[in-house]
């Protein structure tokens, strides 16, 4: 039997993934496994943790379960296919990765989970989300429009089809700050910290907001705790959707590891090093002899980073 090299692979937010990926049986087998195991970030089984696994097709099953005391769990009679798998517990943090299941196969992934870290969003969601990130882009142009209502009607249309959408509170907290509706805009806000507690952009957006009403106090604690982090935009400018991974070089994490739709725009809270600044790597798969690394350094806040 042959095993494939295991890869490591440091999430979003901080956790630790690994994939290790074999075939077993015999080639009658039409279904698959997927096994998870689940730790704190000082190497501790979680028992009592949610392991759940949703099919990426079109109209495919969600299973759920829990982590036993030894902090596993496990998914079988697996149609073949792409799959996205979480782990959560409550206060100790949760994460999502995508796994693709064949027939006879078994996927073990192993999560450590970090405190106030959530699982990126993106991941969970299935293919074909030409309506939410539609949505995502009129809620842009008609902010940049000066259209703000437009706009928040937009960013809601999106939570409706993804609630843990952090950016759409966010931007909705922005127009109702420009409509001079401040105690909406804090409340959007602080949903958006709700979701993530490390979004420095929602910090700014308080920050803006009680400076303008002359609560310098609490404006001087909002940006001291958003300055810890640099925000940017990734984008992909091509004309074609694009398999990539982008790491967060100060900080050891994997960011985003997937296919990006065509023209898609994200946003990040990058770490900063001692000067302030941000570092990323973008690794492209392009061809089997095509795939290019591309390093960008000295990265500043407010950034738009086009690959």
């Amino acid at each position: 039997m042959t095993f494939p090299p295991t890869a490591r692979l440091r999430g979003v937010c901080g956790l630790a993934v690994v994939l290790v990926l074999w075939v077993t049986g015999t080639d009658a087998q039409t279904t698959g496994t997927v096994r998870g195991s689940v730790a704190d970030r000082n190497g501790q089984p979680v028992p009592g943790a949610t392991g759940s696994l949703e099919a990426l097709a079109a109209g495919g099953s969600r299973h759920e379960t829990s982590t036993d005391d030894t902090g596993r769990f496990q998914h079988t009679e697996l149609t073949p296919g792409q799959y996205s798998v979480t782990a959560e517990k409550d206060v100790i943090g949760g994460q999502v990765v995508r796994v693709l299941v064949h027939p006879g196969g078994s996927v073990d992934v192993r999560f450590v989970l970090e405190p106030g870290h959530a699982p990126a969003p993106w991941l969970r969601a299935r293919p074909g989300t030409q309506a939410r990130v539609a949505a995502f882009e009129a809620g842009v142009r008609a902010t940049r429009a000066g259209d703000f209502e437009n706009a928040i009607e937009q960013f809601d249309a999106v939570l409706q089809m993804m609630p843990t959408c952090v950016e759409c509170h966010f931007n909705i907290g922005v127009s109702y700050g420009r409509l001079d509706r401040f105690g909406e805009a804090e409340t959007a806000c602080r949903d958006a910290l709700r979701i993530r507690s490390d979004y420095a952009a929602a910090y700014y957006g308080l920050a803006d907001i009680y400076s303008r009403q002359d609560r310098t106090e609490e404006a001087a604690a909002a940006g001291g705790a958003a300055a810890e982090n640099i925000d940017v935009e990734i984008w992909n400018f091509s004309d074609m959707d694009r398999w990539i991974q982008i790491t967060d070089l100060n900080c050891d994490t994997v960011l985003y590891q997937d296919k990006m739709e065509a023209q898609a725009r994200f946003p990040y809270s990058l770490c900063a090093d001692e000067s302030g600044k941000a570092k990323l790597k973008f690794y492209l798969r392009v061809g089997c002899s095509k795939n290019k690394t591309i390093i960008v350094e000295d990265i500043e806040d407010g950034a738009t980073i086009d690959f």
